[in-house]
């Protein structure tokens, strides 16, 4: 990368002379170059033999031509323009300043008294004395309005959204989330109605440590519960099994002549059979399959774990279920 550049275009020239035969060369830099040069003139206040001194080494008058392909500096070394000032910190300086500018704040004799301060941000404020801005009447807003109709019609207050808990989630999404996100988050399994409510109970779960007292050392927790036969209802009715849900048992064989009996699905087993001969015509049997398994609660919660109970039923094909 070229060590120098010129600092009105930045074009990046290898040596030092190349900037110089640059400036001399392009009329806009040079231009720039002599309006600076008037700028360090007016600012520095320097003398008139130190202002010729700097014009006598501008570029402007240098007659070299410079090869920029090679980077030869051959034949410029009698070239000394100052640096700082001219080449590296040119773009430092912004419009020229008067020497001696005026003071912004306003000169006072000694003669004249001080102004009262000023209120209200800096001026006088003289009432209108004449009628104006009456009050007409007294109304309630659009939202005292819609709360008033609800507490008439003897809704929810937290409608349209069934409860508290629902209203405080919409909240949350419409100040932190977009739009499109929002409508990803409701397009969620999790969030869509799973027909079957929860239930949360505390309980108290005595535990095999001993206390200092010599007590046994308890803990109460929350039970999160369903009705099972509710979820049992939900599975067996819901359309998306509809394809892969059994509703009377099976036997099949591997053989044409029933010898070599396959247990596959659940509906092919003996049980199911014999089962369905005891009950009343047209019953049907759905098994119920439960199963449990320790789950971490977080990472953050230390060894807090949870044993959550998933139920299905054997209805459903074993692929899917």
């Amino acid at each position: 990368m070229p060590a120098h550049h010129c600092d009105y275009c930045l074009k990046p020239i290898s040596t030092l002379a190349g900037v110089k035969w640059h400036i001399a060369q392009l009329a806009a830099c040079q231009q720039q170059w002599n309006w600076v040069l008037e700028c360090t003139a007016s600012a520095a206040s320097v003398d008139d033999h130190q202002i010729g001194d700097e014009m006598d080494n501008a570029p402007g008058i240098v007659s070299d031509r410079y090869n920029e392909s090679d980077g030869n500096d051959s034949g410029h070394d009698n070239l000394d323009i100052q640096e700082g000032p001219l080449v590296q910190q040119l773009q430092s300086y912004a419009e020229p300043e008067p020497l001696n500018p005026p003071s912004k704040r306003a000169s006072v004799g000694d003669d004249v008294e001080d102004e009262p301060a000023l209120a209200n941000g800096g001026c006088f404020v003289k009432q209108y004395t004449g009628a104006a801005a009456h009050i007409l009447g007294s109304w309630p807003t659009v939202f005292e309005d819609m709360e008033n109709a609800e507490n008439t019609s003897g809704g929810s207050q937290w409608a349209p959204f069934q409860n508290e808990e629902e209203w405080e989630l919409a909240r949350f999404l419409m100040k932190n989330v977009g739009q499109m996100k929002i409508n990803d988050f409701l397009k969620l399994s999790l969030v869509r109605q799973s027909g079957v409510t929860w239930t949360c109970e505390m309980i108290d779960v005595v535990g095999d440590a001993v206390a200092e007292d010599g007590s046994t050392r308890w803990e109460q927790l929350e039970l999160w519960h369903r009705d099972p036969v509710e979820c049992v209802m939900e599975l067996i009715g819901n359309p998306a099994f509809r394809d892969t849900m059994a509703y009377v048992p099976e036997r099949a064989y591997a053989d044409s002549g029933g010898k070599n009996h396959i247990y596959d699905e659940m509906w092919t087993a003996d049980w199911w059979w014999d089962m369905q001969g005891k009950l009343p015509a047209g019953t049907t049997v759905a098994p119920v399959i439960l199963l449990s398994d320790k789950t971490s609660l977080s990472v953050f919660s230390g060894d807090k774990k949870a044993w959550p109970i998933y139920l299905t039923i054997g209805n459903i094909s074993k692929d899917i279920r």
